[in-house]
């Protein structure tokens, strides 16, 4: 059995939109805007100087730890604001002993791009829908989030990017639970999830897993994965499967290699910008 870590990166979410023809002309970050009440809900914009697709970009960092100043989080920023997209790069509040990330972070998710679709025009966001991209720990949030955006406000989601995520904690929490304590490497799930591993209830664990809250409002998703990284690709091809089988739009990408995360950018980052286009 594969053992694996939860030591979990970045997330991105994105919006979208039509991109101008002309070179996107690069424009000074405007830090530390509030998009909520806690210190925490805040987000760094990346202006687009025309009318843009809006992206979303949130961190990862195994629900626990990480900000939106990390060094490859405002690469990654600088890389679609390049790219023609106005960015939107946030932190939300982090999980810990007696607050639980589920469902406090895709709350956060969701409050965020409800200000960016209030907000981002003045920061040169297009109004063409949501585009949300995660990476890590990102991924499963944005995987999460996205349908039950789309449940309340229709069609605020048009498609979700999930790089390297966990998606099912019914069986990441039932292979840890076959390792000893000192082997377990999920050590951020229980205060993600709540609960001790061995307590974790069937809903909790469900509620929290992207591959058990497909619906009619899942939008299109691109998944990317390493074939030999610390989020095992059994993982992105369950997601992917879950979404075929509901019919769902679905595209799936296993790339060589252990890069993890957003970092997978890098070597997707024509074929994740044509998706976030289309």
């Amino acid at each position: 059995m594969r053992r694996w870590a939860v030591g979990l990166g970045l997330i991105v979410l994105v919006a979208v939109g039509g991109v101008a023809d002309s070179p996107p002309i690069a424009r000074p970050p405007v830090i530390d805007v509030a998009y909520g009440g806690d210190p925490l809900q805040q987000l760094d914009v990346y202006p687009a100087a025309n009318p843009s697709p809006a992206v979303v970009v949130v961190h990862g960092g195994g629900w626990t730890r990480g900000d939106k100043t990390l060094p490859e989080i405002r690469q990654s920023s600088a890389t679609l604001q390049a790219r023609g997209f106005a960015v939107f790069s946030i932190n939300y509040r982090l999980a810990g002993e007696g607050r639980p990330g589920e469902p406090m972070q895709t709350q956060d998710v969701a409050a965020a791009v409800a200000w960016v679709i209030d907000n981002g025009a003045r920061y040169g966001a297009d109004d063409t829908g949501v585009r949300l991209v995660g990476g890590s720990s990102g991924a499963q949030l944005v995987s999460l989030a996205g349908p039950q955006i789309n449940a309340s406000r229709p069609g605020a989601i048009r498609s979700i990017v999930a790089m390297s995520g966990p998606m099912d904690f019914v069986v990441i929490v039932q292979e840890n639970l076959t390792l000893s304590a000192r082997e377990r490497t999920g050590k951020t799930i229980p205060v993600y999830l709540g609960c001790r591993l061995a307590d974790c209830t069937d809903q909790q664990m469900r509620a929290a897993s992207p591959v058990h809250n497909i619906s009619a409002t899942s939008p299109p998703f691109l998944i990317i994965n390493s074939d030999a990284e610390i989020v095992p690709v059994e993982q992105a091809q369950a997601l992917h499967e879950a979404l075929s089988a509901a019919g769902r739009p679905s595209t799936l990408r296993i790339v060589p290699g252990q890069d993890h995360g957003l970092v997978l950018l890098d070597s997707v980052e024509d074929d994740v910008v044509a998706f976030l286009r289309a």
